[in-house]
């Protein structure tokens, strides 16, 4: 995924076949951090594809905030 700006926006959920739940890190780091169960997850969103969400989770996509990374 290309480096995109993020804003929060409070929006009504608008699931769908057609929306994976994509989870969003500070790192690439995915589990618990600093001893924080939440680790590096930051928020979910919501991305239109045309395949199965269940594609995306099989290959375990996610958004890494980390320009750096």
């Amino acid at each position: 995924m290309p480096v995109i700006l993020v804003k929060a926006a409070v929006q009504e959920k608008a699931e769908g076949r057609d929306q994976y739940a994509c989870p969003c890190y500070k790192t690439l780091t995915r589990g618990p951090v600093d001893g924080k169960p939440s680790g590096g997850h930051v928020f979910t969103m919501g991305l239109k594809t045309k395949a199965s969400a269940n594609k995306w989770i099989l290959a375990g996509v996610a958004v890494i905030l980390d320009v750096e990374s």
